[in-house]
């Protein structure tokens, strides 16, 4: 992320994280698998990693904790057989 970025790690947990929350996890609840593309798309600009995906969705707290996503089972096995892919 270094290279699109320049936060330091105070500003990434606060800033990056609920944005990449949003733009990563809760659309992959939302759109489901048609938005597998574009999500690892994104991923790739900023240089994330499937390590820093679980982070983000871990980090997220009060709204953005990981207890507000219901991302299907059937969804979440196809976006870690895209992205590893």
């Amino acid at each position: 992320m270094r290279l699109r970025s320049s936060a330091d790690r105070h500003e990434v947990r606060q800033l990056y994280v609920p944005l990449f929350w949003n733009m990563l996890a809760k659309r992959l609840e939302v759109e489901g698998k048609d938005s597998l593309e574009s999500i690892i798309e994104t991923m790739d600009d900023y240089f994330l990693t499937r390590e820093d995906w679980d982070a983000i969705v871990e980090l997220g707290v009060g709204p953005l904790d990981m207890g507000g996503l219901n991302i299907p089972t059937q969804t979440k096995t196809a976006f870690t057989r895209q992205y590893v892919s």
